[in-house]
């Protein structure tokens, strides 16, 4: 079991590797974005599994927090921001989104470091990673982010999260 979860692994990092090749190589012809600046609001989450501890507590879905997200291109941005987790926790975050737009929308990968979790050997207050498959819908100054984290990859539950954003 254990080396098949290896494999996955390995084959989950292939998968990362070769889209951020993808968009890094296209990046030549990325466009320069008119607003440089947006403020993102962090909003809920959805757990599939619908409660966590043996059904004695359920998960926070209502994550309010805000960002603050720097447009490097229509392919990279950087972002730090906090938000209450679905642990109600406090979590604080920073992170690159990698973006590939096709019109309206923009399939990423958003990479970077989280607190507020327990990550197996670390304190709750300690980062850990964020990896963070997402599609953006943009449109003018607006921006609708849906992510997903599968549950093997990110805990004991698959989420989707939603964050909306306005650039400025």
């Amino acid at each position: 079991m254990k080396y098949i979860k290896l494999i996955a692994g390995a084959s989950a990092l292939s998968v990362l590797l070769a889209f951020i090749a993808l968009i890094m190589a296209n990046n030549a012809d990325a466009a320069e974005p008119e607003h440089k600046f947006r403020l993102d609001v962090y909003g809920a989450t959805y757990h599939f599994d619908r409660c966590r501890a043996s059904c004695t507590k359920t998960y926070n879905e209502v994550n309010a927090g805000l960002g603050i997200v720097y447009e490097f291109s229509d392919h990279v941005n950087g972002m730090v921001g906090f938000f209450k987790n679905s642990f109600d926790n406090n979590s604080k975050f920073a992170a690159f989104n990698l973006g590939k737009p096709l019109g309206h929308f923009t399939p990423g990968i958003l990479l970077g470091v989280v607190d507020g979790y327990d990550f197996d050997d670390r304190d709750e207050g300690d980062f850990g990673p964020l990896i963070l498959p997402n599609v953006s819908f943009n449109y003018d100054r607006f921006q609708i982010n849906v992510g997903y984290i599968p549950a093997d990859f990110g805990g004991k539950s698959s989420v989707l999260t939603l964050r909306g954003g306005i650039r400025f």
